[in-house]
């Protein structure tokens, strides 16, 4: 299977609670090609001078990949917005609101994307809620353990960072928060990805090997339930859960306590729950036999990885 040889084959456009009408910021509407959504953001911060936590998103989208979502700004920023022009970045002024567009304003994405080199596709209406590889690349999951594991220097030594008066929590800090909470995020996740595909070993299954283990996928639905993602206060309503959380951190050598990284306050979050499973709503399969080439479109929630749902769908057929 191959996805994203070029941008054009993945298009994510973000559906979102909008609430226009008059206030203080300024909503755009963000197109982008070959950019991360961090980076780009970067980026107009830079050629406008508008503070970087002054432009808010719902979501971060990929790079490769042609992608469309929502940012805002301060009112009294919207011209330095629309004078601005970046290669293969395009903003559209869509109104105003009372209110930035925070997190919690995404309802998901919708898909359309092109699927080459496979024999078949089938349609599933459900798939297991992994984060996918792109969450873990370049050693983010080595680092976030690191991190766990305050091996602070260790982290400074691999990341080649500038270390003054050996402050190693002072050049990890440098990096910026949000770089350091992914780092963290990513071994979370990890985490999160283990305990799913041993619990879903208890039910008819097939595997999907990953760089990191395997996709456990369920030939046929059950009922859909929510996974914390671990912190030292985490409470489990399912036993077995909480059974499978504690033998994949004895494994990992890690305690719930240490999930909590107090050298840095700044960079922990609030416990969270993830759906096991998203619902996956159809639009649109159509395969071409002849080229071994499909074209797919559907909505998943927030969060979800439309990767995922095609690793699924793809072996489905094979089955």
């Amino acid at each position: 299977m191959k996805i994203k040889e070029k941008p054009e084959d993945f298009i994510v456009m973000e559906d979102i609670w909008l609430d226009l009408g008059s206030g203080d910021y300024a909503y755009f509407l963000l197109k982008k090609k070959n950019w991360n959504t961090l980076s780009v953001i970067k980026e107009i911060s830079k050629r406008t001078d508008i503070p970087i936590t002054s432009i808010s998103y719902a979501g971060s989208k990929d790079k490769n990949a042609l992608t469309e979502q929502y940012i805002s700004v301060r009112k009294s920023d919207r011209e330095k917005v629309e004078r601005i022009r970046i290669r293969e970045v395009w903003l559209e002024f869509i109104g105003y609101s009372p209110f930035p567009i925070k997190m919690g304003d995404l309802k998901g994405n919708r898909f359309k994307i092109i699927v080459r080199d496979i024999k078949g596709i089938k349609k599933v209406g459900t798939c297991a809620n992994y984060f996918d590889e792109q969450r873990f690349s370049m050693g983010n999951i080595d680092i976030g353990k690191m991190l766990v594991k305050r091996e602070f220097k260790e982290i400074c030594a691999k990341l080649e960072l500038n270390v003054v008066k050996n402050n190693y929590i002072n050049a990890i800090r440098d990096m910026g928060i949000r770089k350091v909470q992914f780092y963290l995020h990513s071994y979370d996740s990890y985490l999160w990805n283990n305990v799913l595909s041993r619990y879903l070993m208890n039910f008819d299954h097939f595997n999907v090997k990953y760089d990191y283990g395997y996709f456990v996928f369920l030939k046929k639905k059950i009922n859909n339930f929510d996974i914390p993602l671990i912190k030292p206060n985490t409470r489990f309503n399912n036993k077995d859960i909480e059974k499978i959380y504690d033998s994949v951190l004895n494994k990992e050598g890690v305690s719930k306590e240490e999930m909590y990284i107090k050298e840095i306050p700044e960079i922990n979050t609030r416990g969270t729950s993830r759906p096991a499973f998203a619902n996956v709503s159809w639009k649109s399969l159509k395969f071409n036999k002849a080229d071994n080439k499909a074209e797919v479109e559907f909505f998943i929630p927030k969060g979800s990885y439309a990767t995922i749902v095609l690793k699924k769908c793809v072996r489905m057929y094979k089955l």
